[in-house]
């Protein structure tokens, strides 16, 4: 992307190297000094924020080429310096940080074209000169820094309707000027849960199921309740290995 040039360039990724090559026909127009661009979860959409035609430009991505299709109806409106785009991990929401008119537009996604559609109440009032937007991998909420008020509007999102709603303290003091704003994801409690979860997802869970019926991967307990093999992960209420094994040595100091 870029600014000057009001236009998005599109590339292929050689997936041994990394290596860039353009797609035919890259670089495809944007609005007025496009900022920001975001690629929709489903791989089928991209949205790039125009800072001075205030606006959002849509693309469908061509699965096979990579080349950027404008959206029926783009660009669509958003607020004065449309600085940021960002997508809920969903794909039902998009947001834009407006910088002019502090506060961000929202709007939701049409699934099967990728147009957009403002949300009821939309935009909603951030702090002074919002320059970043990202949403928490969960989507239940969104994030906004703001560049001279030097701190972070927080706001819930709601599952329906995509309507922004003020956490309860927002904003949150940042250092001054905060350009920049992101979120991680949910670390998994057990690995052996991604493992199983590979495994199904991949077909071939169905053997595993047979083992857990034969009693495979499973060993039985004093107190006739089958309990998973220790693999150092524990799910909510279990009793740590150890635990188990000094409840045994108790048991055994009471008997005697």
């Amino acid at each position: 992307m870029t600014n000057q040039g009001g236009n998005v360039s599109a590339y292929t990724i050689n997936a041994t190297t990394g290596a860039l090559t353009p797609v035919p026909g890259s670089p495809f127009g944007a609005g007025g000094a496009p900022v920001s661009v975001t690629v929709h979860p489903s791989g089928q959409f991209a949205y790039v924020a125009n800072q001075v035609s205030n606006d959002v430009s849509a693309y469908t991505i061509n699965a096979t080429t990579g080349a950027l299709t404008p959206v029926p109806g783009s660009p669509f409106a958003a607020g004065s310096v449309a600085n940021s785009v960002a997508v809920t991990a969903n794909g039902q929401f998009a947001y834009v940080a407006n910088a002019g008119s502090f506060n961000v537009s929202a709007y939701s996604i049409n699934a099967t074209t990728g147009a957009l559609t403002p949300v009821p109440g939309s935009p909603f009032t951030t702090g002074f000169q919002p320059e970043s937007v990202a949403v928490s991998a969960n989507g239940q909420f969104a994030y906004v820094a703001n560049q001279v008020s030097n701190d972070v509007s927080a706001y819930t999102i709601n599952a329906t309707t995509g309507v922004l709603t003020p956490v309860p303290g927002s904003p949150f003091a940042a250092g001054a000027f905060p350009v920049s704003v992101t979120t991680t994801a949910p670390v998994s409690s057990c690995k052996h849960d991604d493992e199983e979860r590979d495994r199904d997802e991949r077909g071939d869970g169905d053997e595993h199921s047979k083992g857990h019926e034969r009693g495979e991967g499973h060993e039985q307990g004093d107190d006739g309740h089958k309990g998973h093999k220790k693999h150092g992960c524990h799910h909510s209420g279990e009793m740590d290995f150890g635990e188990h094994d000094n409840h045994k040595m108790h048991e055994s100091e009471r008997d005697r």
